[in-house]
């Protein structure tokens, strides 16, 4: 959210921008936006008790701990008290959690549960007084459950397909890749080795791309020894891999710009099932990478539908 935050400054002082679009666009607001969704979420839980106390709680030493101090600064500016802490120092008396001695109302989760679970003895009192219901938690843990790939894999089984519409069918046969367990089994029935470009894998519960591989990226000796060393692992999926979406763009990071191919990932920033900002990601590769090949883009909304002239537009 910062990044988009910073970004959309920049290019909204760029004169190709005035150029282009003039006045005639807006881009987005994420921090008071969230902070006003929060608060409404806080009162459907508390039943309108005082303002609380929030705690951005994340593994600190992974996280990204600027953008944090952003969202802090919006539950400051609705005079709200909030502290950016490492979920590790709570302290739970059964009743209270706590940070320092200070009780904490509400808590923004940003820790990934993979993560949680992965250090699952050290965060005690925070889950303790989760099961109790003793804080306010906005990122439920409920929301594992789309987090998780496998739900690709259980919206095209028949179980599923039992007590959905017709028209809900269709949609998932025409949106949602083919995705099934990666097995010894399922890669030679399929022919995953021989169509390598037709697939890609990837494990059932990561974040950040990691371990997630396309066949069009590699030779087809790299891919039969990818393939089997994930089969090994027990917890990857197949998947229909589509080429991204491409637009040209330059990166004027590079020593001699000139106009590249990327593909795109845009996603949607929603807060309480709220749309609010758009998120845009390009890559020269085939897959986005965070800290690899990631570039983040700027996205500006043309208030008059300039198509034709903010075709390009990066």
């Amino acid at each position: 959210m910062n990044e988009i935050r910073i970004f959309n400054n920049l290019l909204s002082q760029c004169s190709a921008v005035d150029y282009v679009l003039g006045e005639n666009y807006y881009t987005f607001e994420v921090f008071d936006t969230w902070v006003n969704e929060f608060m409404r979420l806080w009162q459907e839980y508390s039943k309108n008790k005082p303002e609380p106390t929030v705690a951005i709680t994340d593994f600190l030493d992974r996280a990204t701990v600027n953008e944090f101090k952003r969202f802090k600064e919006a539950f400051e500016r609705h005079d709200i008290s909030c502290i950016v802490c490492d979920i590790r120092e709570f302290e739970y008396d059964g009743k209270n959690l706590l940070h320092n001695g200070k009780r904490i109302d509400a808590i923004y989760r940003r820790a990934v549960t993979s993560d949680i679970m992965s250090n699952f003895e050290e965060v005690q009192p925070f889950i303790e007084a989760v099961k109790d219901n003793n804080v306010c938690i906005v990122g439920s843990f409920k929301t594992q459950i789309m987090h998780n790939k496998i739900s690709f894999l259980v919206l095209h089984k028949e179980e599923t397909k039992a007590f959905m519409t017709e028209e809900e069918w269709e949609f998932i046969q025409l949106h949602v890749p083919v995705t099934k367990e990666l097995t010894d089994l399922a890669a030679k029935t399929e022919d995953i080795y021989g169509n390598k470009d037709s697939w890609i894998i990837k494990p059932f519960d990561l974040y950040a791309s990691k371990g997630v591989y396309a066949g069009v990226d590699y030779t087809s000796e790299e891919w039969s020894s990818i393939i089997r060393k994930s089969i090994e692992t027990g917890d990857y999926l197949m998947q229909e891999f589509y080429t991204p979406y491409r637009t040209n763009n330059i990166d004027f990071t590079e020593e001699h710009p000139e106009v590249r191919s990327y593909c795109n990932m845009t996603g949607a920033f929603c807060y309480n099932e709220k749309v609010y900002a758009i998120y845009s990601r390009l890559s020269k590769d085939n897959i986005i990478i965070p800290q690899q090949n990631e570039k983040v883009v700027a996205t500006l909304i043309s208030s008059d539908c300039l198509e034709d002239r903010v075709q390009g537009l990066c």
